[in-house]
């Protein structure tokens, strides 16, 4: 079965980007939540 047997680098790589895109985007929407910024609409 072919990706079967993957380096376990390359799936740790994938959880680090997968971690940081998600606490990214979390710690994004906390700043803009407690600094009360919306936008320029």
């Amino acid at each position: 079965m072919p990706g079967r047997d993957a380096p376990s680098w390359l799936d740790i790589g994938g959880l680090l980007i997968v971690a940081s895109t998600l606490l990214g985007a979390l710690g994004h929407g906390l700043i803009r939540f407690f600094t009360g910024t919306k936008g320029a609409h």
